[in-house]
């Protein structure tokens, strides 16, 4: 029957998505482009088959159109530190790659969240661009500045990380703190040396470097000099060395030094201080228009089509408390309803009020009020100021513990 033939499609398409997203950390790019380009000869086989229905090509056209978007990215993927390397000590294991990438994403594709704009505007944007205006109020203008985007899970931090290195038409170095991290002696600091070495070398005129999930490589250091607890003081101390050495060697340049953590509190405090990574900027739950523009991007324009007692804007309001990885998640698995319920029928089929309602109520919050209240107390601490929203949520959970 043709529903099972539509499961093979997306069944094929999902093992394609899997694959691909294995190669990408691996940092294979031949097997990366060979899973897309499967995938989207899969999708392109419904949507570009006149005798399917309207529905049904527009929704795999949709999944074309993703696969094609990857297709171009990796045509510009490459290495941009050997990946072979002697070590300074004769070893002759493979050396740590960092990748070097260039993203289609800037602020305007951000919804909401302005006062995230606002501050990497005033604190990154404006002195690397506009460095006369600084010395107009007698403040010495860097050419190295550091940001830690913090916050909690699937809020959006690298993508605000891609959209800055955009809007300053930066090349991006860009790495995962937990990819350095190797549990060979000696070899996570091997790692280290190597990506701020690749910084250093670059003779771009301006690069933003980017590491992700930080606190694997900055974690607080201990008393301890021995074991595990040690090697990763060592590592701390060569990440310290690496960033000073990174704004001693940058004379000439612009070079912007993002990371991002989940955990701010685990940080070593060093690493923190003034004249290393003091410019810190929480990115907080999506506020109401962020979560309306989320939601109108993946159930708006008619596909899927939505019974005419289903209403966007009160979706959004529904998803207040939800991070923005959330919201995507949750809007896909409710565009999948009718898409499922014509694999079974044969009919074509409308997201209902019913649909939206369980799949909602289905799907808890990653980000529990306990862990947004850490979040709030941080803040608190450095002196930073928690957004509207966040408070609201968190006022919230703790009216409903009494």
């Amino acid at each position: 029957m043709a529903e099972y033939y539509y499961e093979k499609v997306n069944r094929l398409i999902n093992e394609c998505e899997a694959a691909y997203t294995n190669a990408i950390n691996e940092k294979q790019y031949d097997a990366a482009r060979e899973a897309a380009t499967k995938a989207y000869q899969l999708a392109a086989r419904i949507a570009e088959d006149k005798g399917e229905k309207d529905y049904l090509r527009n929704t795999y056209r949709q999944k074309m159109n993703l696969w094609a978007a990857r297709l171009e990215k990796l045509k510009n993927a490459h290495v941009s530190v050997p990946v072979q390397g002697a070590a300074e000590d004769g070893d002759k294991t493979p050396r740590f790659a960092a990748e070097t990438v260039k993203s289609d994403i800037r602020f305007s594709d951000i919804a909401g969240l302005d006062d995230v704009k606002a501050l990497l505007r005033n604190k990154v944007i404006g002195p690397i661009n506009h460095p006369e205006v600084m010395g107009m109020y007698k403040k010495k203008p860097s050419r190295t500045i550091q940001v830690l985007l913090y916050g909690p899970p699937g809020t959006g931090k690298t993508m605000f990380a891609e959209a800055l290195a955009n809007e300053l038409d930066m090349s991006m170095h860009r790495c995962k703190a937990s990819e350095i991290i190797d549990s060979r002696l000696g070899q996570s600091i091997r790692n280290i040396k190597a990506y701020m070495d690749s910084i250093i070398a670059d003779e771009s005129p301006k690069i933003l470097a980017f590491v992700d999930e930080f606190d694997a490589i900055a974690g607080k250091r201990s008393k301890s000099t021995d074991g595990a607890d040690g090697e990763m003081n060592r590592v701390v101390n060569e990440l310290l060395q690496g960033i000073d050495a990174m704004v001693k060697a940058n004379t000439d340049r612009s070079i912007v030094f993002v990371a991002t953590t989940n955990r701010p509190d685990s940080i070593d405090s060093a690493i923190l201080r003034g004249k290393r990574l003091d410019t810190q900027v929480y990115v907080g739950l999506p506020d109401q228009e962020a979560r309306r523009f989320l939601v109108k991007k993946s159930l708006g324009g008619g596909v899927p089509p939505l019974a005419s007692n289903v209403n966007l804007d009160t979706i959004a309001d529904f998803l207040e408390g939800y991070s923005s990885a959330d919201i995507s998640t949750i809007c896909e698995r409710i565009g999948d309803r009718p898409l499922f319920r014509h694999y079974e029928t044969g009919v074509a089929s409308v997201v209902t009020t019913e649909d939206v309602n369980d799949v909602i109520a289905h799907s808890p919050k990653s980000i529990s009020g306990e862990e947004l209240g850490e979040y709030i107390k941080y803040n608190e601490q450095k002196g930073y100021k928690t957004p509207k929203t966040d408070l609201i949520v968190y006022q919230k959970y703790l009216a409903q513990r009494k």
